[in-house]
């Protein structure tokens, strides 16, 4: 990837696009932008083929949004994350296929919404938060929750079921990468509580 993007900035630099000092900034952002970019290809692609491009929308702009602020599990490889999270997301979308909204659906979502009220934001290794940083996050996220409930009613007041559910189905995995992210923390603090 960063091959990729270092061939990119050095275009944009060959071009006056950009100033040679700034290169490397911009080297990083076409990497995270290129790293944001590999799971929604294969996602809208799946959908498209599948006849579910708006579900793999909705899912992954539920999933993304709420995810930036609850924040959660990181793999260590960037470029395995992303790779993960194009498969995982193409399996809740394969898993959400159809317009009924089973009960282990609502049960999974108050346990998400539960879990997302309860715990703080989960920070990486690569951006720690401070606790002004980590208390706005918070605030976001449970808005951003009530948000989602305000969508899910209504949606399922006028029948849009599969629209509904795949809301839904975006809480219930950022939920779910945020709890595997505490668990991450917690065992590397014990680890590294054991090391002294």
């Amino acid at each position: 990837m960063n091959v990729i993007a270092d061939k990119i900035t050095i275009w944009l630099v060959h071009n006056d696009v950009i100033s040679e000092k700034d290169k490397d900034i911009y080297v990083y952002a076409i990497e995270c932008l290129l790293l944001t970019i590999i799971p929604i290809i294969p996602v809208l692609v799946f959908g498209f083929f599948g006849g579910n491009i708006k579900g793999c929308m909705i899912l992954m702009l539920t999933f993304f949004i709420i995810r930036k602020f609850c924040g959660g599990y990181h793999m260590d490889n960037p470029y395995m994350c992303a790779i993960s999270s194009a498969i995982t997301i193409i399996g809740v979308v394969y898993i959400g296929r159809g317009n009924s909204i089973k009960m282990g659906y609502i049960y999974a979502l108050i346990a998400a919404y539960l879990s997302l009220f309860i715990n703080k934001p989960v920070d990486s290794d690569n951006r720690r938060l401070d606790s002004n940083e980590k208390a706005w996050c918070k605030r976001i996220t449970i808005l951003l929750c009530m948000v989602t409930v305000v969508v899910i009613v209504l949606l399922y007041v006028i029948g849009a079921y599969s629209e509904c559910k795949y809301v839904m189905l975006g809480v219930i995995m950022a939920a779910i990468l945020q709890m595997m992210g505490v668990v991450k923390n917690h065992k590397t603090s014990v680890a590294n509580h054991e090391g002294t």
